[in-house]
């Protein structure tokens, strides 16, 4: 496999270091695990609403082949992104006081909500998130209309929706920003020209030896998605090389339960009806970027489910192998992993769609636009 443009040879970008992994999962593993096969569809049905999985013949694997376009140059308005987040890194902060008003560039400790015409808008629902009071192109006008709310109070900002957001029928309309803030911090930005602020930061003694680190740096990262996106034109491959029809009743599904791992969660803790939440999730069912992509997602699953089925991955000593490498990489106990994997079904499908995907990109050739070969 060809390596993508400016990426380092002898360097993982795929995961993070075991040891954090293990610090933020030995707590909890079975909790660990879901967040590390949160993208795996469930293909699991409402159980009042039971959905049949269609038929789908297992596609060959023979000749899997992409070419993933080179990547856009990094721009100068990603350079001066980074350069503010790594700034913001090393500020001084400063918790703000109960009823202390907040100030322009300070953080806020948020529960958001928004409506449009009197209902909730779609993706817009949050509960306990850090808001920098810094405009935001895709929610004009919200974090200037909270500069000198005090600290526990709330607001009602109104902003118009730009056509760069995500749900696409929600464009080009009047909502209105329920916000609470439940805490706050003032941050004070270290001086980009102190070179003991370069210093500290270990990326070079001037700043286009700090600029240079950081462009590195973005290159590392645009190669990981690189990777991604390739992983994702194989699958995309192999999707189209049989006949699925995805129910609409198991996009559904797809969607309800991403709805709920998210905004579902954040309206139950504000206490919204049964009802209420419904309507909410109405407005993710009927988006259709959203259903594209769950479609595309269960689409995916289906096939590789095939796969796994034909090629005998769904054999016990393939699981083995898988909870043997997630331990390893982890740290954490095997029997841990392995009573995890025991009481939850939901694990052993998600985790044999983990090992269906590495088979299948085992037997694929990613060739990447402006790479050398190696």
């Amino acid at each position: 496999m060809a390596r993508p443009p400016n990426s380092k040879p002898g360097k993982s970008n795929s995961k993070p270091p075991p040891e954090k992994m293990a610090q933020r999962s030995v707590a909890n593993v079975g909790d660990a695990l879901r967040r590390m096969l949160h993208n795996a569809p469930a293909l699991q049905s409402a159980p009042d609403q039971p959905v049949a999985l269609p038929e789908v013949e297992a596609p060959s694997l023979e000749g899997l082949e992409v070419t993933v376009p080179a990547p856009e140059p990094i721009s100068s308005d990603e350079l001066l992104e980074r350069w503010l987040q790594i700034r913001r890194r090393h500020a001084q902060t400063r918790d703000r006081a109960e009823g202390e008003p907040l100030a322009a560039g300070d953080e806020a400790l948020v529960d958001i909500m928004a409506y449009v015409g009197g209902r909730i808008l779609p993706f817009s629902t949050r509960a306990d998130v850090w808001l920098p009071l810094d405009p935001d192109p895709l929610l004009p006008g919200l974090s200037e209309g909270l500069v000198g709310l005090a600290v526990g109070k709330s607001k009602v900002v109104p902003v118009l929706i730009p056509q760069s957001y995500p749900a696409v029928n929600m464009r080009g309309q009047n909502a209105v920003f329920a916000v609470t803030i439940k805490a706050a911090r003032q941050v004070t930005l270290p001086d980009e020209t102190s070179p003991d602020f370069l210093q500290q930061l270990n990326r070079g003694a001037t700043m286009d030896e700090v600029m240079d680190s950081i462009r590195d740096e973005l290159e590392e990262e645009k190669a990981e998605e690189l990777h991604d996106l390739g992983k994702n034109m194989v699958l995309d491959q192999l999707v189209s090389r049989t006949n699925v029809t995805v129910p609409d009743k198991l996009v559904d599904e797809e969607i309800r339960r991403r709805w709920t791992q998210s905004e579902g969660k954040a309206l139950a803790a504000r206490g919204l009806t049964f009802q209420e939440q419904e309507e909410a999730l109405k407005g993710w069912l009927s988006d259709d970027t959203t259903r594209a992509d769950a479609r595309r997602r269960v689409a995916i699953a289906l096939v590789l489910g095939a796969v796994a089925k034909r090629d005998g991955l769904l054999e016990q000593a393939s699981l083995d192998e898988f909870m043997s490498s997630y331990a390893e990489e982890t740290g954490l106990p095997r029997a841990e992993v392995e009573e995890a994997f025991k009481n939850d079904a939901a694990l052993r499908a998600q985790a044999a769609h983990i090992v269906a995907v590495e088979h299948v990109l085992t037997q694929a050739r990613i060739n990447f636009e402006g790479a050398n070969p190696g």
